[in-house]
């Protein structure tokens, strides 16, 4: 009965979702917005203009040093490597821990046993 309530409530909003998304993509025709505005000449200019301006070199130098001491100056930064590189090391160790069970179970420790 329980799973049975889950498939509905999945497929209603699943429904929904792409209710949604027709909805969208149907007042962007009726509003003339699905297709993309030409690019104009001079919006073009101001746009190549813009990226040959020279970056600031004692920033990039300054950005590069920091960089290569590889401290990270954010606390946040700092917070998403530590807890990236523990969830990374729980990973490795809950895979290993499932291929020497699988591998128990189907009897191979005994036969890497028998060979030494």
């Amino acid at each position: 009965m329980k799973m049975r309530w889950y498939i509905q409530t999945g497929l209603l909003i699943i429904a929904l979702l792409l209710g949604a998304m027709g909805g969208i993509q149907y007042m962007n025709e009726q509003l003339g917005i699905s297709a993309p505005a030409p690019l104009s000449k001079e919006e073009f200019v101001k746009k190549e203009s813009i990226t040959q301006l020279q970056p600031n070199v004692l920033e990039l130098t300054e950005k590069q040093h920091t960089s290569e001491n590889g401290r990270h100056e954010n606390f946040f930064s700092e917070a998403a490597i530590a807890s990236a590189s523990g969830l990374e090391e729980l990973t490795r160790n809950v895979l290993s821990a499932l291929v020497n069970a699988i591998e128990g179970l189907n009897g191979r420790e005994k036969e890497s046993e028998t060979q030494l």
